[in-house]
Parts: C-alpha cells; structure tokens; sequence
C-alpha cells in the first residue's frame, strides 16, 4: 500500500484501499503491514508457481476501527516506536562490521607475534623457527635459500621465510572439455569456487583416471591447503583446506604438508586468512588481476616455533569462537526486535496501549 493523494495507476496486481471519514490513512497503512492483516491473507493465498489473493479475500478483512481521536494517538505512538526501532536497527547493524574487524585485528596480532607476547615471557621453545626451517629444508632436500632482508620486526626465537621453504607449492589443470573420456569419473575435481566453504568435502565435477594420467591435473591429499589464484568476486586470494582428496584446476595453487612440515598447516592457514587483502594486491594482471604459484611461493611469512603457533591457534579458535557467539546472539537479537515490534502493533489493534 502507498499513501498517496495524487491519481495514480496500478495493475491488477495491487488491491485498492482508500480511506473514509472513520479511519485515518497513517492507520489504515500501519494496519495493512502488521501480522494480523498480513497472516490471513498469506494462509488464503492460492497457486504453486505465483500464489496470489484476491481483491474479494482482500476486502472482507476485518479491521478494528477505533475513534479517530485514538487512531491519531495510536499514530503518534507508533511514530515513536519506529524511531526506537530505526535506532535499535542502526546500532546493531554497526556489530558485523566491528566483528570483523576484531577478527582481523586477531590474526593480525596471532601472525605478528603479538598474541603470544606474553607465551614468549614465561615459555621456552623446545625447538627454534629457524631449526625448525632447517629440518623441513632436510627433509624437503632443499638448499639453503638466499638471505634477505625482511622489513617486519621479527619476534624471538621466530623466522622470516617465505612460503617456498615450509611447502611445496603445485596446481592442477583442466581437462579438456572435448573429451568425454575425461571427465564423469569418480575422481572429484573442483574449481576455485570451491575456496568460499572454508573447508572443501565435496566436489560438483568428476574426472577419470585417464584424465589424471595424460593430462597435468593431480589429486591433492586431504589437508592441502589451497589458495584461489584467481576467481570472481572476493574469490581470488582466498584459502580453504581439503578435508578430501581431490584433483583442482589451474586457478588453484595446492599447499602441501609432509614430514616435518605438517604442523605447520594450522598456522599457515591462519597466515594466508591474515594476508587476503594483501595477496589481492600484489596480484598482477589488468581487469581481472591473477596471483601466481611464484607470487605465493615468495611470499613472505614471519614463522613461529612448533609451540608457539600450536599456542596461536588455540587463542585464534577461542576468539574467534566468541566472535561467532556473538553473531549468533545478533540474529536473535534482530529476529526478537522484530517480532516485539509486531507484538505492540498487534496489543495496539486490540485496543490495549489507549483508554
């Protein structure tokens, strides 16, 4: 419903109201939008594809019609009671965005070593970052990587390193679309998409063995991290873990964890949370920039102690835990400030706010 004085004109898709001399348009307006008109006529509604009303069903509604002297009062409470609730709306409107915000201060802490400032005080690690790079370069058979200079304030007993010398770094490819033969397997197959669940378990496309053997698409063990390259949207930089085993495409760079580096996982997925916007940025390309498998390889990492990161992710799950609490309670919030908004409406038609 519109109030509006001037002529104008509908389809037969609205239902008509105008008012008289024993009810007020702001009444009959607040009337048409609480749940005691609106629930009848959604329970008459008829058709699957486009339920609909009628005109007929619309005018043998019933509506209470106090004096105009008390519909003028009811107005003004009303108006009053939206200012509350536009007030109401507004403030919790501003918590996801602070939400967001703490997270984002927390993994900025977690990955600076502000988190565990006050682990460091009273802990001694039993092992070093940089003996810990040592043992994953050994067993990784790496050679010793070429020093540099790392502009970050590099807490005790961690390392500045890059992601290349935790991790191998690899990506998948696409099977081409003109071969049946490659695809409808029972091998799952996913695309950068798959990056927004957090967590990969499940796959929408299937490839064959032959696909795995005669192209360069590989299947990635479940704990894998995996990295969106590029994508559509917020896609690109993002970062999910495999909780199957599954081949990607190329838009995928793969984290692999073996060995010496597999408690590192935890804490790398926290690193690449941290570094979103800023793996955004340094992509390259023109309208739609790319990462690639060496930008990520090169990318700096400030990397704790095997301790030190298992003690950061602890305190990262717990805030984090408190933040989605607090999400939780905000839909309730909103949902109750709703239905108490209908509960007065519904007390002021039965006459109960005014003598």
């Amino acid at each position: 419903m519109v109030e509006n004085d001037s002529a104008d004109i509908c389809s037969t898709g609205f239902t008509v109201l105008r008012t008289n001399e024993k009810v007020t348009p702001a009444f009959l307006f607040r009337y048409v939008l609480s749940d005691q008109f609106v629930r009848p006529l959604e329970e008459l509604q008829t058709g699957t594809q486009y339920p609909a009303t009628s005109d007929r069903i619309v005018f043998d509604q019933p509506i209470p019609v106090p004096p105009i002297a008390i519909q003028v009062e009811l107005d003004q409470f009303f108006s009053k009671l939206e200012g509350s609730v536009i007030t109401a709306k507004d403030r919790l409107s501003t918590i996801p965005t602070l939400l967001k915000k703490f997270r984002q201060s927390v993994l900025a802490a977690a990955c600076s070593g502000q988190l565990t400032a006050d682990w460091r005080e009273n802990y001694e690690p039993s092992e070093s970052a940089s003996s810990l790079l040592k043992r994953i370069r050994l067993d990784r058979k790496l050679k010793p990587p070429l020093t540099f200079d790392s502009e970050i304030e590099v807490p005790r007993d961690w390392a500045a390193t890059r992601i290349g010398q935790v991790c191998a770094v690899a990506t998948g490819a696409t099977p081409l679309r003109t071969q049946p033969a490659y695809f409808g397997g029972s091998i799952p197959w996913i695309t950068s998409s798959a990056v927004n669940d957090g967590i990969v378990t499940q796959a929408n496309q299937f490839i064959t063995d032959l696909a795995v053997k005669e192209t360069n698409a590989k299947v990635f063990p479940p704990g894998t991290l995996v990295v969106a390259m590029y994508g559509e949207g917020q896609t690109r930089g993002r970062v999910a873990e495999l909780g199957i085993a599954t081949a990607t495409n190329q838009a995928l760079a793969a984290l692999l964890f073996d060995g010496a580096n597999v408690d590192c996982r935890s804490f790398l997925k926290l690193h690449f949370l941290r570094n979103y916007e800023e793996m955004r940025t340094v992509a390259a390309g023109g309208v739609q920039p790319n990462l690639s498998l060496g930008l990520i390889r090169d990318s700096e990492l400030l990397l704790p102690p095997l301790e030190e990161q298992a003690e950061i992710v602890r305190r990262v799950e717990a805030l984090f835990a408190l933040a989605d609490s607090i999400e939780s309670r905000l839909a309730e919030v909103n949902d109750q400030v709703e239905r108490t908004t209908q509960a007065i409406l519904a007390k002021a038609f039965r006459g109960e706010l005014v003598v």
